[in-house]
């Protein structure tokens, strides 16, 4: 077991898609897909309703008027940030390409910022751990996701993907990153960090 696989242990239920581009290592993750058709429906019905406040309040006379659609409005903008930021988690893939040049970022079908990161400035690979615990129901729960990054020679590190949520994804990615850029096992850090200790959250 290597030392990624030893220290995180939140199986996937479905592994990320790795294909072969050539010399290139492609690996494709899908975006928080439940979290994205949840939203989809809620920014759907708070549309619906906001639509609903606003012509009941265009009936209203002038003075009233303005008053009802304040609400109104502000249903509609939570409706349509909802419905963006659902299709996005919905839609959306990432792709990782491992490129001897170094790595590449990308993100779609719909738009969203690529990023690079040279080679040379994958000299080490690490994930952090992220958790939050807290009660719900009566019962202790435990919230947690990944964000795997590589450091350059400086020690500076750069974020490759961010809110993973299982470790086998986050760990698969780590592994491919140092197996093609031959990044030795004992450059490899873990680390993990309570959110519920954090004051700047």
């Amino acid at each position: 077991m290597s030392v990624l696989a030893a220290m995180i242990h939140k199986p996937s239920p479905k592994p990320l898609s790795v294909r072969h581009d050539g010399d290139d290592l492609v690996i494709s993750r899908e975006w928080m897909r439940d979290i994205g058709a949840g939203l989809l429906l809620f920014g759907l019905l708070l549309l619906a309703l906001a639509l609903a406040v606003v012509g009941r309040a265009a009936a209203e006379p002038p003075p009233m008027a303005v008053l009802a659609l304040l609400p109104g409005s502000a249903m509609l903008v939570g409706g349509v940030a909802a419905v963006v930021i659902g299709l996005y988690n919905l839609l959306n893939r990432t792709l990782i390409h491992l490129q001897s040049g170094g790595i590449h970022i990308t993100h779609g079908p719909l738009p969203w910022r690529s990023q690079r990161i040279a080679a040379h400035q994958a000299q080490r690979v690490g994930i952090t751990e992220y958790y939050r615990e807290g009660m719900v129901d009566g019962h202790m729960r435990r919230s947690v996701y990944y964000t795997v990054r590589v450091a350059d020679a400086a020690g500076v590190w750069h974020t490759v993907v961010r809110q993973i949520a299982y470790s086998d994804d986050a760990q698969m990615i780590a592994q491919s990153i140092a197996e093609r850029y031959s990044i030795p096992q004992d450059a490899t850090v873990v680390t993990h960090l309570n959110l519920n200790n954090r004051k700047d959250r």
